[in-house]
């Protein structure tokens, strides 16, 4: 008869010790141990992998080229003026930091067309202002020149390689309506702002929302438990398990605590000395965190070991005793 006992090590990692680190949207872990997951057999022999308990800084590039967010796209048809889109550089921003930037001489879009600013195509006529307003949550970008020209925003679109940009979130528009007001006229600013304030109906419909990632997906190697229907196909994906992002937009502390083990826990019927950690949206992208982020992570694991019952191994024992007395 074969008796199986079980034993239970807790293991703590983190990005300091990962052997493949450039940021902790991905860490490799080599254990160099083979009796880590101590697998034995391939008859059923298992063990279980659980995660306890995770610290992460939760300061990522909000806008980013990796998510296709850090565009929006200037839709003249007044002649003279060649429609375009504003490369926003990959940050982590709040409205007024974004603000700041797009009315910076040196990096927003009053540069000229040459060095990527919005502009006319034969004089620097057009003059731009970005305007956050804490009351209505919303960015109205104007241009306050003495010109007339037609000209939308729009912030759901197809660049010229056919990849598409979606800045509607951090913009307060909708994938259905996603073109600010066409502006015709020039808006009056005053000491580089707005005097009187546009009326609520010329800015975008919704409110920004700068928290442009709301779920962290923890993917592993060593995940098995975890199935979703992609191409009409319920597939397996290896995510190891699902967090909320903290509400706030970036700038603080992920902690998250185990409270219902049985929901994660991971059976393992092959040695693994190798465990990669990825974290992703909910899209598979991989997050853009700063490099100076810290991952902290701890995890259990269970072994189950097979061994002859002492009675039975007793048994055997008299048997060979036997053999060798003939």
């Amino acid at each position: 008869m074969i008796e199986t006992k079980k034993t239970k090590q807790f293991y703590s990692i983190n990005n300091a010790v990962a052997s493949n680190f450039s940021n902790i949207s991905r860490m490799e872990y080599n254990f160099n141990n083979s009796t880590l997951t101590n697998i034995q057999t391939s008859h059923g022999q298992k063990c279980i992998f659980t995660p306890i308990s995770l610290t992460l800084d939760w300061d990522y590039k909000n806008i980013s080229e990796s998510l296709r967010n850090n565009r929006i796209y200037f839709n003249f048809t007044t002649v003279g003026y060649t429609s375009k889109s504003f490369i926003i550089p990959d940050g982590s921003y709040t409205p007024f930091s974004l603000c700041e930037l797009l009315n910076n001489v040196a990096t927003g879009l009053n540069k000229t067309n040459a060095n990527g600013g919005v502009q006319s195509d034969a004089n620097g006529s057009l003059a731009w202002l970005a305007e956050f307003n804490p009351i209505l949550q919303k960015i109205l970008i104007r241009y306050t020149a003495n010109v007339a020209v037609t000209v939308a925003i729009d912030t759901f679109f197809d660049d010229a390689n056919g990849i598409k940009y979606n800045s509607t979130r951090w913009m307060g528009t909708t994938l259905s309506n996603p073109k600010t007001v066409t502006q015709t006229g020039q808006q009056i600013a005053v000491n580089e702002a707005f005097d009187p304030a546009p009326s609520p109906s010329v800015y975008p419909t919704n409110v920004c929302d700068f928290r442009t990632i709301d779920t962290i997906r923890v993917h592993s190697n060593v995940a098995k438990r975890f199935f979703e229907i992609k191409g009409g196909r319920l597939s397996s994906n290896d995510v190891l398990f699902e967090l909320t992002a903290p509400n706030t937009t970036v700038g603080t502390t992920l902690v998250w605590e185990n409270n219902a083990p049985e929901l994660y826990e991971q059976e393992i019927f092959s040695n693994f000395d190798n465990m990669v950690i990825e974290l992703k949206d909910r899209n598979g992208n991989r997050i853009d965190f700063f490099n100076e982020c810290n991952f902290n992570m701890t995890f259990s694991i269970v072994r189950e070991i097979e061994v002859a019952d002492p009675k039975e191994r007793l048994k055997n024992l008299q048997n060979l005793n036997q053999l060798g007395s003939v």
